[in-house]
């Protein structure tokens, strides 16, 4: 039988977690409401060149406003035991995760073989788990993906239906990306390389072509518009950027013919793990996945957060620097260049923001709550398209 250590009404876990941060962001952190993880800033620096804040934390587990139900102790060793496992669950650990902690992934020790928990945090986080399952549930029965499935966390057991939801899963061993694409050696290019190379395979795979009508840009621009709107005061200048973004997007694509296929939604370094020679040996998190989505979005995403990382800014930071690109380098002088397709770079670059930032919104409510997040990672970026950049 399963044992899991439990104290007072929650499982707490503590762990080391270094977050390459720009300041606005770090201000945001601090001054931000509660959330469903307290958090206790243990050192803080910074680091020249770049003014690079870094700020190591650890992280509390517990149950917030806004949160979902952590499960008992008896219902986790159920879990466990109806998949046959013998071990222990070792803890929050740092495995990627689209969601952060709005998605707990437990750790389970077992001798056996190496398994993760996700647990559903949030209320969110429960259609997010739901999402993922089916996504990649449909993406390994499709024949044209051919050997593309051995890169999807094998699911043992799950409890979707119920509070709270979980999923027991195999653990692909390796790196994760988000640590990975930090490196100074040349073993971050080599995987930025191989996840680019791995999901332009998937595209290539899966791709037809299809003239965008009303309902596709309903999916791909309408929808996530809305997602922003709703977060701003009715009046506001930022609801006149996001009216010019989205006539100017529908109108460049009403009507055009473009490739469509198998999508993450959500491509970025922390959704892939490597091998330690740089090889991509798993990818997860897919619910944002799609059978039908813009492929150019994926590997625009891919450079962008890699951008994001290597730079140690926010996304906003990079989006608007991309923008305003004369003769944009691949990622923004990341790795190499993705593949040439029917959008323009700005139009790629626009929907992988639209898609990125609302998927953070829709996740998990935290960020809703963080003015300052907004105004780097969103704001930001309207007042350049409000500029016409």
């Amino acid at each position: 039988m399963a044992s899991f250590a439990w104290s007072g009404a929650s499982r707490t876990s503590r762990r080391g977690v270094v977050a390459h941060l720009s300041p606005a962001y770090l201000l945001g952190r601090l001054v931000g409401r509660r959330v469903p993880v307290v958090r206790g800033v243990s050192r803080l620096r910074v680091r020249a060149p770049g003014w690079a804040w870094h700020l190591v934390e650890s992280a509390t587990l517990r149950a917030g406003d806004d949160a979902g139900r952590m499960p008992s102790p008896e219902e986790l060793d159920a879990l466990l035991a109806e998949a046959g496992v013998v071990g222990t669950l070792a803890g929050v650990t740092e495995l990627p995760s689209s969601s952060g902690l709005a998605v707990a992934v437990l750790a389970v020790e077992d001798p056996a073989r190496e398994l993760v928990l996700k647990v559903a945090v949030e209320p969110q986080a429960v259609a997010e788990l739901r999402a993922d399952a089916s996504v990649r549930s449909r993406l390994s029965e499709d024949r044209r993906a051919g050997e593309w499935g051995r890169l999807l966390p094998h699911v043992l057991a799950s409890s979707l239906d119920r509070s709270p939801a979980t999923s027991l899963e195999q653990r692909i061993a390796g790196i994760g990306g988000a640590a990975l694409m930090v490196g100074a050696g040349p073993t971050w290019r080599r995987a930025y390389d191989s996840a680019a190379a791995a999901i332009v395979e998937l595209h290539s795979r899966t791709s037809e072509h299809v003239r965008v009508d009303a309902d596709r840009l309903r999916a791909w621009v309408d929808d996530p518009v809305a997602v922003l709107d709703g977060v701003f005061a009715a009046g506001g200048w930022q609801r006149v950027a996001l009216r010019r973004l989205q006539e100017e997007i529908s109108r460049s694509l009403t009507g055009r013919s473009i490739a469509v296929g198998w999508t993450h939604g959500d491509y970025s370094p922390g959704n892939l793990i490597f091998s330690p020679g740089g090889e991509l040996a798993g990818v997860v998190d897919w619910g944002a996945g799609s059978p039908e989505g813009l492929l150019q979005v994926d590997t625009a995403t891919l450079g962008l957060t890699t951008a994001m990382l290597r730079r140690r800014r926010e996304f906003g930071d990079v989006v608007m620097g991309a923008l305003q690109e004369a003769q944009p380098a691949p990622g923004g002088g990341i790795g190499r260049r993705p593949p040439a397709g029917p959008l323009s770079w700005r139009e790629a670059v626009l929907l992988a923001w639209l898609r990125h930032v609302t998927l953070n919104l829709t996740k998990t409510q935290r960020y809703r709550r963080r003015d300052v997040w907004r105004a780097v990672n969103v704001d930001g970026v309207l007042s350049v398209v409000t500029r016409g950049a």
